[in-house]
C-alpha cells in the first residue's frame, strides 16, 4: 500500500498545478540539456528524443559500447556500454548511452560530452573490450 502522506502530497501536487510546473520546469531542462548534445556531438550518429534524459551514441570502428565505456571513464566521464543493456544472445551494437540528466549542472554536461567528443575524433589507441 502506498503511504497516505505520499497520497495526500501527490493529489495536492496535481490539483494545485504544481506537478505540471515541475514536469514543464524538468522538459524545459532535458530541452536545453539535448540541444547542447546536438551541438557538441555534431557530425557523429546518436538517438534519442529532445525532451529526453538520455541519448544512444553509435561509435564508429573500431570502437565497441565497452572499449569506449572504458575510455570515457579514463578521462572520468561514465558512459554505459551497450553490453550492458542486451539480453540473451544478442550482439550489442557498438554504442554507448549517454546520460543527459546525471550531471547536475548544463556546464557539467557540456565538459563532459566535450570529452567525448574529443576520444572520437582523437582515439588514440583504442582499449580492447570485454566481450
Amino acid at each position: 500500500m502506498t503511504p497516505p502522506l505520499n497520497v495526500a502530497l501527490a493529489a495536492e501536487w496535481i490539483t494545485s498545478g504544481e506537478a505540471d510546473k515541475v514536469v514543464a520546469l524538468k522538459q524545459e531542462e532535458a530541452a536545453r540539456r539535448n540541444a547542447l548534445t546536438v551541438e557538441i556531438l555534431r557530425g557523429h550518429l546518436f538517438s534519442g528524443y529532445p525532451t529526453g534524459f538520455f541519448v544512444w551514441l553509435l561509435l564508429p570502428a573500431p570502437w565497441t559500447g565497452r572499449s569506449f565505456e572504458d575510455a570515457a571513464r579514463d578521462q572520468g566521464v561514465r558512459v554505459f556500454g551497450a553490453e550492458k543493456f542486451v539480453v540473451g544472445g544478442t550482439p550489442p551494437p557498438p554504442a554507448v548511452r549517454i546520460s543527459l540528466t546525471g550531471p547536475e549542472t548544463l556546464d557539467s554536461v557540456a565538459r563532459g560530452l566535450s570529452v567525448l567528443n574529443s576520444i572520437l575524433k582523437n582515439p588514440g589507441p583504442v582499449p580492447e573490450g570485454i566481450l
